[in-house]
């Protein structure tokens, strides 16, 4: 097998296609820019050969609503959570993932800081499932679709309080009384 390599960026995109193929079909290809050399590398061949020789530990759990992905013995794990608003809640865990190095101190940061919430509450998600009370609005059970409302608004021309005013079923039928008859 012959390498492929080409001493700069001008002439490596002048031979693309022989630079992929190479790489395609497991030859070293290589282009020099500078004094840096890089290598092309097929993405499927290179994920199977780090799969072989350094296999993932990494273990993947679903928490609150989120998933959170760590690995066994790695010093340091962040969770992170989403909130309504665009925040984001994140806590890094820097200590053995084992908990055989951190105690109350940094557990009460974690809560107080990270988590914003009381170790009762951790608990009561932990265990039963309660996700604590984050400030998001809970829909009332009849709440109007909002693509329903924005039909309502923006194609038949209704006023928002007027829409505010209507049951699922009413606006549900003055919608397709306006597709219908256009009225």
């Amino acid at each position: 097998m012959t390498a492929v390599h080409f001493d700069s960026y001008t002439e490596a995109r002048a031979h693309l296609k022989a630079l992929l193929d190479a790489a395609e079909t497991g030859r070293v290809a290589t282009v020099r820019r500078e004094s840096v050399t890089t290598a092309i590398v097929d993405v499927e061949r290179l994920r199977r050969h780090l799969a072989a020789v350094s296999p993932s530990r990494a273990q993947v759990v679903g928490e609150a609503g989120g998933w959170s992905i760590f690995i066994p013995g790695l010093p340091i794990v962040t969770y992170e959570l989403d909130l309504a608003g665009g925040r984001i809640l994140r806590t890094r865990i820097s200590h053995p993932v084992d908990r055989s190095a951190y105690g109350p101190s940094i557990w009460g940061h974690i809560l107080r800081d990270q988590l914003q919430v009381d170790e009762a509450t951790f608990w009561s998600c932990v265990q039963d499932k309660v996700v604590p009370d984050r400030g998001t609005p809970t829909p009332p059970p009849e709440a109007l679709p909002a693509d329903l409302v924005h039909l309502l608004i923006s194609r038949v021309g209704l006023d928002e309080a007027e829409v505010a005013m209507m049951t699922k079923e009413e606006a549900v039928a003055r919608l397709q009384r306006y597709w219908t008859e256009g009225a």
